[in-house]
């Protein structure tokens, strides 16, 4: 059946508003460039959902290596939400909310909050930068002589990942030769934090039965004879927190591996 041309034109005024709609993304919830600069700047995340409400657009800075919770639900019932980065390599997101800066860059995370029937939108602008572990390497291009190995590490407790340093190293299979299987492990290590614009040493954590240190949910642990020691951080302190999981006596996939100071 021919179409009216009266017809005709209204298909073609619907059509052409269908690829608007499609190519502009009307019905998306994505802000523009010019939103996101003018946003509100956060100096930490642990969002409330009234604060989450009351602004659709946020901007925040976070360090490569530095974990966050994206959201603070305490309190909150019948709340849930979603969330997603818009680049995985630079921001990564879990189901839980629990935001890490991967390596230096900007990327944007997407936040649904679904209260009741309705659906909150909200975009956090997140820039992740490198300034702490700038601080760390010139530390140790400073006391290359003092510590000849070195790794950084996200520790429970600590706002920015943590340097591991030592002088030696050392490997229960191969003791008098420490660097033949290439390993790089270590069975003691000092303890450094990034606070207060500089490097400070915290202290000294060691094993004993001829092991090394293992590293296993953001937790340092130090094996012994009869127990294993887990540590993590606390007001700028490292605290031993007490008898780490058994299974860690085994696994040598737990090992921390440093790598050699070349700064």
């Amino acid at each position: 059946m021919k179409m009216k041309k009266g017809e005709k034109k209204w298909t073609r005024v619907l059509c052409f508003l269908l690829c608007m709609i499609l190519t502009c993304g009307i019905f998306t919830t994505g802000a523009s460039a010019a939103e996101i600069k003018n946003s509100q700047q956060i100096s930490n995340l642990n969002l409330t959902v009234g604060k989450l409400l009351s602004q659709k657009m946020f901007s925040t800075t976070m360090e490569k290596g530095q974990v966050a919770n994206l959201l603070n639900l305490k309190g909150m019932t019948g709340v849930k939400f979603t969330c997603r980065s818009s680049n995985n390599k630079i921001v990564s997101v879990s189901s839980k909310g629990i935001i890490k800066g991967v390596k230096s860059g900007n990327a944007v995370v997407y936040v649904n909050v679904i209260k009741g029937s309705n659906i909150y939108k909200v975009q956090i602008k997140v820039k992740v930068s490198n300034n702490v572990e700038n601080k760390y390497k010139e530390f140790l291009r400073q006391n290359k002589g003092k510590y000849k190995y070195y790794t950084i590490k996200t520790v429970k407790g600590s706002k920015y990942p943590v340097l591991l340093a030592t002088n030696s190293l050392y490997d229960p299979y191969n003791p008098s030769d420490p660097l033949k299987r290439g390993k790089m492990m270590a069975n003691q290590c000092t303890v450094f934090i990034y606070s207060g614009n500089q490097v400070n040493e915290l202290e000294e954590i060691a094993c004993r039965a001829c092991e090394c240190l293992k590293y296993e949910n953001n937790t340092l642990y130090s094996v012994r004879h009869n127990c294993i020691d887990s540590y993590v951080i606390k007001n700028d302190k490292i605290i031993n927190i007490g008898e780490g999981p058994s299974h860690l006596y085994k696994d040598s996939s737990k090992y921390i591996k440093f790598k050699q100071n070349n700064f």
